[in-house]
């Protein structure tokens, strides 16, 4: 922690040496800077005792072997699918029809084996832990989804907050987010554990449920076989384009084509099981493929924000710390939480001062707070006053600049059983 007081101390000292001019309202630049100063303190705090629990994997039994985690906060990295290939079915002759006829009987294939898959596993006394692990994952989820919506509300509250410059709406939404973050690192640390079949009984399972699958819509996967791979091939042109110009190369008919995009969603899903090893909790296809497409407008919408965020500090010229201050900085010790604390009092009752229009009571406070974690009063007042200046003016600069840019997108949250 003595490197997170450190950084709190700098940003503490560069402001309030600043701040102590009669230039912009300080007692609102210096209590925001203790305020995020502080609550970097305690975030850091509960990520290192949090992260002090963690550690070593749970031992995997037969029917939840091969564990694999679902992290608590999103990275956008897209899940992978597919898997092992099942055991080879007996031959059976290849189905046959119009395009439309075959996708009607590889949807009816692909809602049959769900159907008797699922039903495999909440009735075979072999998954009996399998289903127990799956009920512990659903909770987790729904919990850590909440916390996430949580996150990602009051991060945008205190953003706005921020770019309005309205210091008590930053601080209550700061608050909030402090709050709902440590509470998440409390109760699900190590994000939730999505349960898996051991090969075994994955095995088991899909051999069950294909022979139910294919007693029920009268076709299988190894007849559908040729049917599939002209399926994935077009499935694979992900741009209107590039179907159009399949279309137009003569591989596949208007009618054709046509019928595979009013159906996409159904034969995707059909696609992301055939011929794969299912692992018991599989995400729902059209919410992960809501989540696919939610994450490309996010990736677009993220670096348009960083490359906007980007010009807005540039611009800004922030000015550098002159060398009699940095001095000071350098000789100033890492306050402590009970310094860091009183400061962040101090900074209050500042800014209660100057909304009574007590200018001087204000400043003192400000003093209080300056030596509460241990910064002396400047030695060259004129140095420090043209630097303070110009950090209030390109402070303005950039904040008129950031306004434009707005509140970073939010990344989307993963559906259930994405690992």
């Amino acid at each position: 922690m003595l490197a997170h007081r450190s950084t709190a101390a700098a940003a503490v000292l560069g402001a309030a040496l600043a701040l102590t001019l009669p230039l912009a309202p300080a007692h609102a630049q210096f209590g925001k800077i203790l305020k995020k100063a502080a609550e970097k303190v305690v975030v850091d705090k509960a990520v290192d005792k949090a992260a002090e629990k963690v550690g070593g994997g749970n031992d995997s039994t037969a029917a939840t072997a091969g564990t694999t985690t679902t992290p608590a906060a999103n990275t956008g990295a897209a899940p992978a699918r597919g898997g092992r290939r099942a055991a080879p079915a007996p031959a059976v002759a290849a189905a046959t029809g119009t395009t439309e006829e075959l996708i009607s009987k590889a949807i009816a294939y692909d809602a049959a084996f769900v159907a008797a898959f699922n039903n495999v596993l909440d009735t075979d006394p072999r998954f009996a832990s399998f289903k127990a692990a799956r009920t512990t994952y659903d909770k987790c989820y729904a919990k850590d989804a909440a916390y996430q919506k949580a996150v990602n509300k009051y991060g945008r509250l205190s953003e706005q907050a921020r770019l309005d410059d309205n210091m008590d709406a930053y601080a209550k939404w700061a608050d909030s987010l402090n709050a709902v973050t440590q509470a998440r690192l409390k109760n699900a640390p190590a994000g939730c554990q999505v349960p898996e079949l051991s090969s075994e009984l994955a095995t088991a399972a899909r051999q069950a449920a294909e022979k139910a699958a294919a007693a029920k819509s009268g076709t299988s996967e190894s007849a559908l076989a040729g049917f599939t791979e002209r399926v994935g091939g077009y499935l694979a042109l992900s741009t209107p384009a590039e179907r159009q110009k399949a279309v137009a190369s003569g591989a596949y008919t208007a009618a054709d084509a046509a019928a595979l995009d009013k159906n996409r969603a159904a034969l995707q899903a059909f696609m992301a099981r055939s011929g794969s090893e299912m692992t018991g909790a599989e995400p729902d296809p059209k919410a992960l493929a809501a989540y696919h497409a939610d994450m490309e407008r996010y990736e677009t919408a993220q670096a348009t924000y960083a490359k906007c965020t980007e010009a807005a500090n540039a611009g800004a010229n922030m000015p550098q710390m002159p060398p009699g201050m940095q001095a000071q900085m350098m000789n100033t010790k890492p306050p402590t939480e009970a310094q860091m604390a009183a400061a962040e009092r101090y900074g209050k009752l500042a800014e209660a001062a100057n909304n009574r229009g007590d200018r001087a009571k204000a400043m003192a406070y400000v003093d209080s707070a300056q030596k509460a974690v241990g910064i002396q009063p400047p030695k060259n007042g004129a140095e420090q006053q043209q630097y303070a200046k110009d950090v209030m003016a390109a402070h303005k600069k950039s904040q008129a600049a950031m306004k434009k840019c707005g509140v970073p997108p939010e990344a989307p949250i993963k559906p259930a059983y994405v690992r």
